[in-house]
């Protein structure tokens, strides 16, 4: 929780958790509720339920007790908007 205070933006915590807490492959191939973003799309299947709840529970709330769980998940969403988006690193062999 220490390293948390030196974020001032929701987004910004969120980013930090979920780089720590799971690979960037796990984050795009999950979602927060497990349903289908439209119905042309299969559901993604749910983060692990433990690795959320420490993030939501105990680090965003404390550091953002008057947060909806919403504002959460919209956050998670832009950070897997974030990754999808970025490009991808070349390697050379």
């Amino acid at each position: 929780m220490d390293n948390m205070r030196h974020f001032d933006r929701l987004y910004d915590v969120i980013l930090h958790l979920i780089t720590q807490l799971c690979p960037i492959d796990y984050t795009l191939s999950h979602s927060v509720t497990g349903q289908a973003s439209n119905q042309s799309r299969a559901a993604k299947p749910m983060f692990d339920s433990t690795l959320y709840g420490i993030m939501v529970k105990k680090v965003v709330k404390t550091k953002f007790p008057q947060v909806q769980r919403t504002a959460i998940t919209s956050k998670v969403h832009d950070v897997q908007k974030h990754f999808k988006n970025k490009p991808k690193k070349v390697t050379t062999q």
